[in-house]
This record gives C-alpha cells, structure tokens and sequence, in this order.
C-alpha cells in the first residue's frame, strides 16, 4: 500500500513551447530608439528602457525591472504614450517569467490601452500576443486562443513577418495544449515556411524544436528527435547560444522519456555548460533541474536533490515563482523517495504557499496530493483525508479527471487505514470508474489491487484474488506502453500486487497457482530488462513486427497522455478500438515468433508445464521475501514444495545489503556471523526436503536484492559449512516453457519396430556435414524408410562439437587494467585446442564482430558496465562490455553476434549498481539478454575480486570442464580450492543458465 508520488515534471520543453517569442530570447522587449534631439528627460527614459533589457536577457530580472519602474516615472512625467507602452509591455513579459501572472496581466491590459489610444497597431499586436502568453501560462486555452487570434490578424494586416512568425508560433503551442495535434502542425509548419522565407534561421529553429515537441505529444518520439536535431544544427551554425541551449534540454527530455538516461545527462550537462557561458540564469536553473530529474528517474536521489537545490537557490536569486515552487515539489518527492518524510513536508507546504499566491491551481493540486500522501504514511489520518480532500475539490474545479482519480483513490487508502471499510471500498470504485473511463492502466491497477487488499483484510479471499489479478493482468498487459520514467513506480506497484497474490494463495493452500504467478512477474521483470536496453532480436522478420508493434505502442501510450490531459468520450472510444488491435497482435506476434513470445506473456504458464523443462536430479529453490515470511519454493520435475521462513522483508533486505557489503571487503570479518543468519532464513527450514531429494544440483532463482548475493557461500555453522560444500551451485533467471520448445530435438521412438522383423526396408541417409576450422558441427541426419505403402521420416539431431574458445583480455587503453585476464586468455587457448586469443590492443570489437559465432566458449576478460546509471570511473556507459580503443559493445545487439552454438559466455570483470535500494536487475537481465541471443549459459562477476586469484578460479574451472565435469561441477571445484580464503576472492563468479551440455537444458 505505500503511496505513489505525481512529480512535477517541469520540463524544459514546456517553457520553450510557451516562450513569448520565436527564438527563445526576450526580444518582444520593446526597444527605446533615441532619436538625435530628444531632451534630456526622454533620453535618459530610452537608456533606462534598454538597460531593462540587456539586464532581462540575461536572466537578471531584478535588475531589470528596477530600470523599467524608473523609465516609466520618466515616460509618464513627460506623457510620452508609446515610450510607457513599451516599458509596460516589457513589465508584463517579466512578470510572467517570474510566475506572477496577474501582475503580468495587468501590465499588458494597461500596454494594449494605451496601444488602441495612440492607435500603433503593433505594439496593439504584440500586448494581445503577451496577454494570450498570460493567458496560456493559467491554462485559459480558449481565452489565450483569441488573443493570438487577435494577434494573428493584425501582424498580417500590417504586414509585418516577423511578428506574424511569433505569433504563429505561439498559436500553435495553444493547439498543442488543447491536444489539436493537427492545427498544431498546421500552425508550426505555417511558422516554419515563413521563418525560411524571410531567412530568420533562430524562426526556423523554434518552428522546427516545437515540431519536435508537438511529435513527442504524438508519441512518435525518433521524428521528435530528428526535429531538435536538426533545431540544433541551424541554432550552432548561428552560434545561438541561448536557444541552443533550450532546444539541448527539449532534446533530453525525449531521451528521459525513452530510457536513454546517459545521453539525457549528457545533453543537460551540455546545456548547462553553455547557459554558465552565457550567463544566462534562467537558463541555467531549467538544465539543473533536467538533470535533478534525470539522475532521479534512475534511483539517485541524493544526486538529484543536488541539483534541484542549485536550481532552487537560482531561481529565487531571479524571482522566478513558478520554478521555485517546481524545484520545491521536486525536492519533496526526492525527500519522499528516500524515507525523509518530515523534510519532504517542508518543502511540499513551501509548493503549497507559492502555487496558492501564484495562482498555479493545478501545483497546488499536485502540492495537497502529495502532503496528504506524507501525512497518511506518518498515520496524520485527519489531515491526509482534510489535503486528498481539497485535492480533490481542485482536480473536480480545473477538470483534472486523473488528479480526481488519484484524490479518490488515495482517500481510500486513508479510510482502509482507519478500517472504515465501506467508505474505503466507496472510494476506491470510484477511483477505478475514473480510471476505466479515461482509459488510464496505472490508476486502474492501483484501483483494482487497493480493493484486493481491502477484501483480504474482510477475509473475502475470492474478491481479494480476484481484484489483484485484474491489476496484474492490467500490469501484465500495459508494462511496455510506459514511459521510462514511470516504469519504476509501477513495476514496484506490481512488485507489491503479486507478493500479495502470492500471500493469499498460500494462505488457501494454493502454492502452484502461487508460484506460476511468482515465474510470470519474474519473466515479466526481465522482458522489461529487455526493453529497457532495446535487445535486438536475430530474426529479422520477428525484429521488424516487434519494432511495427512497439511503435503503435508508443502511440496508444501517447493517447493515453492526451486523456489525462482532456477527458472525451470520443477519445477514450478511439483507445479502446487500439488497445484492441495492439493487444491481438501482441498474441499474433507470441505465436508465430516463439523467441519473443517471453515478451507478450500475460499469463501464468501452468506448473506442470514449467516442470518438464527442470533438468533430471537437480532442485530448484526460489526464496520470495513475502511481507513476514520468506517463501521458499523447491521445485523439482515431479513435485512442488513450499517451506515458509520467518523474516521481515525488510531485515531480510537489510541483512542482504549487509552481507554484500561484507563479501567485497576482504577486510571484513563479520561475513560469517551474517552468512550464518541467512543461511538460518533461507536453507535452514528446508534442509530435510533437499536432503530428501538428493539433488546433484541445486539452482537458485533470486529476486530482488538477493540477486547480489552468492548463495554458495551460505555458512552452516552447526556443520561448519559452506552451502557450496554440500552441492554444487548454479543460478536461473526464470523456469521458460519456451526454452524447452527451442531446444527440443527430435529422437528415434522407442516404440519403432525392431529393425529385424521389417520386411523390404529401404534406408536412404543423407548426412550434411560442415566443417568449420579445428572443430565439427554434424548438422544431422534423415532417415527415410519406406514400410510397403507407408513412409516414416525420423530426424535425429546430434551435437558433437568440439569445445573451442574465443578470448578477449585487458583491452587498451583502458582506466583500470585487468592483468590477471591475460594469463586467463593465455590458459584457456591452450587448454582447448583450436582457441584463439586477443590481448591489450588487438582485443577489438571488430574482431569479436566477427569471429563470435565460430567458438562455443567467448571469454570477456574485460570490463562490462551494467549499472543503469553507468560506470564514470570506467568511461562506460550502461549495459556495455569495452573492447579496445575504447569501444563499447552494447548487449542490446547480442542477437546479431549469431550465439546459437554458444555453450558459455563468461564476463570476468561486471561493474553493477550499488546503490542501496537496487534489486539485481542488471545482473539477471544481462543473463537473460545473452540467454535470448542463444548462449546457453553465462557467467558474470558480482564485483571485481582480485585480478590473480580471479584467473586461478577461471584457469581450474576451464580444466574442470576440459577433464568432462558439467559446468557447474568444474565452477564448485575451482571454487572449493580457494575455499580457505575470503569468499571476496572465489565467491563473486556465478553460473548462469544451463549447468550442463544435456540438450541445452537448464
């Protein structure tokens, strides 16, 4: 049940769409000319005026509206009407930069007064122009509409272009707001002939930037892309430094949304350096909080709130409101996020006030959500439901029908709490009537699963199943739609529903239907591993309707974003009709490509069926952190086990992090004292019913944190063992019914009559037979037998490969080298005949490229960097593995190396995430990646351990293997010669996937 926080995405591209002007400077500032013969008076009233401006443009606004007040005293004293249009026109763009619409209202209605009076139609213009920008900031769409309407007719009227092309441009950020998609790119396209017309380059860099955004809004995010590039270009070649800048952070805004969150930094970085430049505050404060929402969007928080701090302390500096109060929101959830919730209410009440003076009624919503969300988990029930309460006035009054779902929602929490149940359940219906009716997925699996877990508390286990598996399915079916940024949320959301699925099926003795449901969210964990990093796929057929699907998911995605923005029926019946077709064609999809059919699933495979794809004599065990228990499932081909231990998920959780701190510090001596609590959790409770299966095998499906840890090194001190000493150690990313239709070989029947009693047979044999340098492939054979007036045809499938590999060690340059992998290389080339080895210099990506697919065995001495947020002491960037010369080989294109062949692919060196709160997603998505691409096993490092006990480990396992042990017997054998040492040094290589070579099973 813990809440969810809305942030207040203040993105850059919303303050560049609603610039006053086309090229992102101030320059609807009105300019005093001073004449030659101007008095003394006036004169110092113009240098006064343009002081303003030079002030203004850089961002000091303070400075800038002292000037102003002085020159309209001298402009009013001397009644020079146009002079005081000018300086009240100035006033107005000002004010509302700071956020202080009325203010900046007023100045423009006293500008457009005056403008009539003198009869100087465009200055008439551009004060209708300012008014309609006013008008738009206090979301008055139709209000600002027929301002720049007004505004429109004049310029046009008198003929003058280059109003005309601001104006354009701001009608069209109006469209845009009001979800008219079409008029929009109308109204830009207008704006960009014009802009090349009369060669205003910075026009055509606005026109071409608000192309960019109206097609992100379309969810057709690679042309949005093209746009701001091709903004960039024309804003560089003029070397406009400040527009540039504002179209770099639109750029890394789209590249926030898709997951890109390296080059999103990269891009805000780039802006800021150039803002600091220029001196351009405002600037500078807007690509400061782009990257206080970058680094927060993947986990580091306390990175984020350096940011948003820096951008609050310059955004008071200039008195810019509005973004004060974002840059407070922010904060809040950043506080939020990370247990500081006394410190996340200061800053949300501190929103509170500025939104209120400000009139920004819908931060003021999101302020009130937010606060009465910090109050219910601080159990403050009567002032969470008084702030959900006028959240949701507010929401109901400005027509935000999501932030209404939300309130309601979120009120149903606060009465489930306080056991009201009737009213809990009241408000939550209410809430999934909004949710369905808008067609917003996240609203209604939230809705569907708070109503779960009222029923269970009601002990109405039916509804309580019911409920939670229309969120998960909802879960199931939508995950892929989402944007990068709520992809955490709501997958932790998920995280939450199926543990207490899980919980509740337990309870009604149900541990099959449990454990399917737990192997479909774990599946579903990893294709969204998939996603994220873009994993090709080999088949290009299956790659081309994968990339057709994922772009009409975009777009119901993008529809689903204009729904929340405006509810209408029309809409919402247009969604219905796409969901339909994106959903059946993800089933046509499944179906004719069986190796992305992982991706679609969206429903629990049956247990039997997941059985037979368990490997002979070996136990799997799956550990599931429940609320109070661990859940220990074992699970072998002929039966289901479930074994539960007592443990908070949350000690659990912090035990874990302990112990992985412990194992890679060989300093540190308390492993065992840790190990040995959770070997008491998790192997302790079911040691009777692994000795009763005598497995030669154990494989461990880790979730979560428990990810990070080697389960071998589990210490029994009644026996004073290692788990590893009792059983050989292996780890699986998921059980995968289609691992086993992939594999299946095609084998002589047992039931064919005896060769000897077959009368007239004639056997025709065909055998293919390639050979590829120092090893053998037999492709197969057929068998045609022809039986009187019946023909057979048997297809037998023989793998007699001889094992060769190919390695890489220590690529240069590089910041950290990894000696040991040299002597790794060195013994591996001689351990199997037919090896080749590349070393320093020569391990280049171009050679990997190439010669990947020829070798059974591809050994990576090298760096791999799978931390999401990159690896800066590397110079890595995510989910790469480094070549020489400082090539980076991204594991999204592993498909495409050709790994059908592929037994083993060792990473010795991975870099993964070590944040606190990170739950091994890197570790296996990497393995399923690589798994997917073909190989059928991998093994990958939890840490770097010391370079030459390393190679020892890798040296005795490769000659394990070469002497005939399976693949996991060889890793516990080198790993049980070091097993005197600290488990820093032989415990961080972990075996992935298949332990054996039987048939590619796991």
């Amino acid at each position: 049940m813990n809440p969810k926080f809305y942030a207040l995405l203040t993105l850059s591209l919303v303050a560049t769409v609603t610039l006053p002007v086309v090229n992102g400077k101030l320059s609807s500032l009105v300019p005093a000319v001073i004449a030659q013969n101007t008095d003394a008076r006036e004169a110092e009233a113009d240098r006064l005026n343009n002081q303003g401006i030079e002030k203004a443009r850089t961002g000091k606004f303070r400075q800038a509206l002292q000037s102003w007040y002085r020159a309209l005293q001298i402009y009013r004293e001397i009644q020079n009407a146009a002079g005081e249009a000018g300086v009240l026109n100035n006033l107005g763009i000002v004010y509302r930069y700071l956020g202080q619409y009325q203010k900046a209202r007023d100045y423009h209605q006293y500008c457009l007064v005056i403008a009539r009076t003198i009869k100087d139609r465009l200055k008439e213009g551009k004060c209708l122009d300012n008014l309609g920008l006013v008008s738009f900031d206090l979301s008055e769409y139709r209000q600002a509409l027929d301002y720049h309407l007004q505004s429109l007719a004049i310029f046009r009227e008198i003929k003058d272009r280059e109003a005309e092309l601001g104006s354009l441009i701001n009608l069209g950020n109006v469209y845009l707001s009001l979800n008219d998609y079409s008029q929009a790119l109308s109204t830009y396209q207008q704006s960009l002939i014009i802009a090349r017309e009369i060669n205003n380059p910075e026009g055509e860099a606005k026109s071409l930037d608000n192309l960019g955004i109206t097609s992100f809004s379309l969810a057709k995010y690679e042309e949005a892309k093209a746009y701001h590039l091709q903004s960039l270009a024309i804003l560089e070649k003029i070397n406009a430094r400040q527009a540039q800048a504002a179209s770099l952070q639109n750029l890394a805004n789209v590249e926030l949304f898709l997951g890109n969150y390296q080059d999103s930094i990269a891009h805000y970085q780039q802006s800021l350096t150039m803002t600091r430049g220029i001196s351009y505050r405002l600037g500078e404060a807007k690509a400061l909080h782009g990257l206080g929402q970058a680094y927060s969007s993947i986990g580091q928080n306390q990175t984020a709130i350096s940011y948003y701090q820096q951008s609050l302390i310059i955004k008071r500096e200039i008195g810019d409101q509005q973004g004060e109060a974002n840059s407070l929101g922010n904060l809040g959830i950043a506080h939020a996020s990370l247990g500081e919730y006394y410190t996340a209410r200061d800053y949300l009440q501190q929103q509170l006030i500025i939104t209120r003076a400000i009139g920004d009624h819908y931060g003021e919503g999101n302020a009130l959500g937010n606060l009465g969300m910090i109050d219910y988990i601080l159990g403050q029930y009567t002032k969470a439901i008084e702030y959900q309460q006028k959240y949701l006035t507010i929401a109901k009054t400005i027509g935000d029908r999501y932030g209404e779902g939300n309130a309601l929602g979120n009120l149903g929490l606060v009465y489930l709490s306080l056991e009201e149940y009737p009213k809990a359940i009241e408000y939550q219906r209410q809430a999934l009537a909004i949710a369905q009716a808008i067609g917003e997925p996240q609203l209604t699996s939230h809705s569907f699963n708070n109503l779960g877990i009222i029923y269970r508390v009601l002990n109405q286990p039916t509804a309580a199943i019911d409920n939670l598996e229309a969120s998960l399915n909802i879960t199931l079916k939508t995950r892929s739609e989402l944007s990068r940024n709520d992809r955490k949320d709501f997958l932790a959301s998920n995280e939450r529903t199926v543990i207490t699925l899980a919980t509740i099926l337990i309870e009604q003795n149900q541990p099959e239907k449990a454990f399917e449901w737990l192997n479909l969210a774990t599946t579903a964990d990893l294709a969204d591993y998939n996603r994220l990093i873009n994993a090709k796929v080999a088949d290009l057929d299956a790659q081309k309707a994968l990339d057709n699907w994922n772009t009409d998911n975009r777009q119901l995605e993008g529809m689903r974003r204009q729904l929340q923005d405006k509810y209408s029926e029309e809409l919402a019946q247009q969604i219905r009709q796409f969901e339909e077709k994106v959903y059946k064609n993800a089933e046509t999809i499944g179906q004719k490509y069986p190796e992305i059919a992982e991706l679609f699933e969206t429903k629990p495979t049956d247990i039997a069926q997941l059985q037979k794809n368990i490997a002979p004599d070996t136990l799997v065990i799956q550990p599931v952190p429940l609320r109070d228990k661990v859940a220990l499932f074992l699970v072998t081909r002929e039966k289901l086990i479930i074994i539960q231990s007592d443990a908070k998920r949350e000690e659990l959780n912090k035990l874990v992090s302990e112990y992985r701190t412990q194992l890679a510090d060989y300093q540190n001596a308390d492993y065992l004292v840790t190990g040995s609590k959770l070997y008491e959790i998790l192997i302790r409770p079911i040691e009777s019913q692994i000795a009763t299966s005598s497995p030669k095998n154990i494989a461990i499906i880790a979730s979560g944190q428990l990810r990070y840890i080697p389960f071998e090194t589990l210490y029994d001190k009644k026996n004073d063992q290692v788990l590893l000493e009792k059983y050989p150690i292996y780890y699986l990313t998921r059980i995968s019914s289609y691992r086993l239709l992939k594999n299946i070989d095609f084998q002589l029947s047992k039931n064919i009559l005896p060769i000897t009693i077959i009368l007239g047979v004639v056997i025709i044999a065909v055998v293919g037979m390639v050979i590829i340098r120092n090893f053998a492939i037999l492709l197969g054979s057929i068998l045609i037998i022809f039986l009187g007036g019946a023909t057979l045809f048997l297809i037998a499938q023989f793998n007699t490969q001889t094992n060769s590999a190919l390695a890489f060690a220590n690529p240069k340059p590089t910041q950290e080298e990894l000696k040991g992998t040299e002597i790794e290389a060195e013994t591996i080339s001689k351990i199997f005949p037919g090896s080749e080895k590349y070393l320093g210099t020569n391990a280049t990506l171009d050679i990997f490229k190439k010669q990947a697919f020829r070798f059974s065995i591809l050994h990576l001495g090298t760096h791999g960097c799978f931390d999401l947020a990159g690896c800066p002491n590397l110079g890595m960037q995510a989910n790469t593995i480094l070549f020489a010369n400082n090539q980076q080989y991204n594991i999204a294109d592993a498909a495409l190396l050709g790994l059908k062949n592929t037994e083993l692919i060792t990473l010795s060196a991975c870099q993964t995430a070590k944040e606190a709160n990170a739950d091994g997603q890197e570790i296996s998505g990497l393995a399923y990646v690589l798994e997917r691409a073909g190989a059928k096993s991998v093994i990958a490092s939890l840490w770097n351990a010391e370079d030459n006990t390393s190679a020892e480990i890798m040296t005795q396992f490769y000659q394990n293997l070469k002497n005939g042990m399976t693949k996991s017997e060889a890793m516990r054998q080198a790993k049980l010669s070091q097993i005197k040492s600290h488990p820093y040094f032989w415990s961080p290589f972990i075996l992935i996937g298949s332990a054996n070579y039987e048939e590619g099973r796991f």
